[in-house]
């Protein structure tokens, strides 16, 4: 479990995924699912405070073995905050951002 916790926590400063399965002699695929089953069970999605908020979105990507393997992660922001409100994994497509936008209904984002 220390594992684990380390290996989120190495994330969160800015190591790649691929730099920590190095380190902790695992495979990239599993470092993320750690990741996935930290922020599912600690970051708790904030609820609207109003109906006018502008969000902005954001992606940037890792790779996982190979730089042809690459994986999307798309953030919404508020604007007025700067809290990140929603964030969704996958592809650089519309069926990802489409994911993105259906988590985001909460909010009343229109495409």
């Amino acid at each position: 479990m220390a594992e684990r916790a380390f290996a989120v926590f190495l994330y969160c400063h800015g190591l790649s995924m691929n730099a920590i399965s190095k380190m902790l002699d695992t495979a990239p695929s599993t470092i993320l699912k750690w990741i996935r089953n930290f922020s599912n069970q600690h970051a708790q999605t904030p609820e609207p405070q109003t109906d006018a908020v502008i969000l902005e979105l954001d992606e940037m990507w890792h790779y996982l073995k190979k730089k042809k393997n690459k994986l999307w992660i798309w953030k919404a922001f508020c604007r007025d905050t700067g809290e990140l409100i929603e964030w969704e994994c996958g592809n650089r497509d519309k069926v990802t951002l489409k994911k993105l936008f259906k988590r985001l209904e909460n909010w009343k984002v229109e495409i």
